[in-house]
């Protein structure tokens, strides 16, 4: 769903949640159009805006994967590959931010200032670093286990050749029965 944007941001994204219909949603519509006026000149600037009550079914799944609460007007950053995303921060929950706090925070965006990384804890890239370096030790006893399970298959292999042997023999001996019954059969009807 994400890849369908095409962009010339390498994939990122600015984004704006408002209902129309909604007095807050409408007032920050506002001040995104009266931004968007200013930057006209600015070919690097693309806002995607998107009014959730259109897409009644997305909202919960928007929610979940952005971590907004769609019910108040948002505009954030958003990867398109991974959907990664950070949102500008309204200090205030009743008042939006002005045309001047607004544009300044898409400033830092499109300067890399803002950007899908910045949320992510720096904690977590070290968790990871340890994870990869206890997967190489699990690798080598993998390797090990595989070397013993290769010769168990080779023992394996030697008793399966000594079982076809035998079962083909019996084979061929119950062969041998069917065809005295057929005979005695044969000599059934000649009577």
């Amino acid at each position: 769903m994400f890849e369908t944007w095409e962009d010339d941001m390498d994939g990122i994204h600015i984004v704006a949640f408002a209902e129309e219909e909604d007095p807050d949603g409408f007032e920050f519509l506002e001040i995104l159009k009266e931004v968007a006026r200013d930057n006209t000149h600015n070919k690097d600037l693309s806002i995607v805006w998107i009014d959730p009550d259109d897409f009644p079914l997305l909202i919960t799944y928007w929610e979940k994967t952005f971590k907004v609460d769609l019910f108040r007007p948002q505009i954030g950053v958003v990867n398109v590959t991974d959907a990664d995303s950070i949102w500008m921060e309204m200090d205030d929950d009743d008042d939006l931010p002005t045309a001047e706090e607004l544009e300044d925070w898409i400033e830092d965006v499109l300067s890399g200032k803002v950007n899908t990384e910045d949320d992510d804890d720096d904690d977590d890239d070290d968790d990871d670093d340890d994870d990869d370096d206890d997967d190489d030790d699990d690798d080598d006893d993998d390797d090990d286990s595989d070397d013993d399970d290769d010769d168990d298959d080779d023992d394996n292999d030697d008793d399966d050749d000594d079982d076809d042997d035998d079962g083909d023999d019996d084979d061929d001996d119950d062969d041998d029965d069917d065809d005295d019954d057929d005979d005695d059969d044969d000599d059934d009807d000649d009577e």
